[in-house]
């Protein structure tokens, strides 16, 4: 296919999208909105309907704005089986159950079978459209980190990246928690937490900055754990709000907002590297292999296209200009919390 006929089919995509959501406004009986501000940028979210809100909204709570600024972007957000309004099938998609995605400079689009969510953001209308086919089967992943992809693609324009990692900070500034899942980022966050020794940023997914020094940047206000570890962080147990019968979600705002930190400057990389023999400690790394602890997982799971290595810069800025460690050796968890309290308060 020529890239006029492709560009002909992705432009009769979007009004299709733009059509179904105008159905849904016009015969929703309950709309709403709702103003953030995300690393200084206004956005005005816009629900049809009454269901998706309470579910979306909790994690990005701290957030909240009280709808001064005018909004760099607008995100309209519906489910289908609520609205009445289905979203069109997106071109190319081979089939059913095969994600597809569609990135340029001036739309970034993508459609999660697994989800069954439809995002598209059109950055020179400055408009995002969020559709989800039920909001009843909306998964408890998407309750903790929602429209995850839309804010790595919007943001990156502004020289805030997403990126996959955990953050605490203390009176030094903070710490990027790296590695993959199961690395024992989460843990060690949300151990933190409960101990109130530092200040929480995320468990998962975070913002940084190189410019004009490295920050990090709270996304959510939520965090999740193994069901079956669980009984470990039993004093953030009052925020747990459901589980899928893999992880348990929470929900920090406003239980804990005292000790949520909604920015700072990192000070310190460190790639979480458990399991090896001899005492808990932090190990000096190389700015190459912290930047190999977390570039990865932000690059390919996260999967912001065209913005890739403008992230990919901005992350190796970062490790050449703070300390970078590898936490290694066997210890509880309260017991990392110590460590990193020390490195940050020290």
């Amino acid at each position: 296919m020529n890239r006029l006929a492709r560009t002909g089919r992705i432009a009769a995509f979007r009004d299709a999208l733009l059509e179904a959501r105008d159905r849904a406004w016009a015969g929703a009986r309950v709309r709403s909105t709702c103003d953030l501000e995300l690393a200084g940028h206004p956005v005005r979210c816009h629900f049809a309907g009454a269901s998706l809100a309470p579910l979306l909204m909790p994690a990005l709570a701290h957030h909240r704005s009280d709808g001064g600024r005018e909004p760099l972007l607008d995100v309209y957000v519906w489910a289908g089986d609520e609205s009445a309004s289905p979203a069109p099938r997106p071109p190319w998609q081979p089939d059913a159950d095969t994600a597809w995605q569609h990135d340029s400079e001036d739309h970034f689009a993508i459609h999660l079978p697994l989800l069954g969510s439809l995002l598209w953001l059109d950055r020179k209308r400055r408009i995002a459209l969020y559709h989800v086919p039920s909001a009843a089967h909306l998964p408890l992943t998407e309750q903790g980190s929602p429209l995850l992809l839309l804010w790595g693609a919007w943001l990156a324009d502004f020289g805030v990246h997403l990126v996959h990692a955990a953050a605490v900070s203390g009176r030094r500034g903070a710490a990027l928690l790296l590695g993959p899942g199961g690395a024992g980022k989460s843990s060690a966050a949300l151990a933190c937490l409960g101990a109130g020794r530092l200040r929480y940023l995320g468990d998962d997914y975070c913002l940084v900055r190189s410019e004009p020094q490295p920050e990090v940047l709270s996304l959510y206000a939520s965090g999740k754990v193994y069901v079956a570890d669980r009984d470990h962080h039993r004093a953030i147990e009052h925020a747990c709000v459901g589980d899928n019968g893999e992880k348990s979600l929470y929900q920090f705002h406003p239980a804990f907002d005292a000790r949520l930190c909604t920015e700072s400057p990192i000070v310190a990389l460190i790639s979480m590297q458990r399991g090896n023999a001899g005492a808990l400690r932090l190990a000096p790394m190389a700015p190459m292999h912290a930047l190999r602890a977390v570039a990865p997982n932000s690059l390919l799971q996260i999967r912001v296209g065209i913005r890739s290595a403008a992230t990919l810069s901005a992350l190796a800025r970062i490790a050449r200009q703070v300390d970078c460690f590898a936490l290694e050796g066997d210890g509880t968890r309260e017991e990392v919390a110590s460590l990193l309290e020390r490195c940050l308060e020290r």
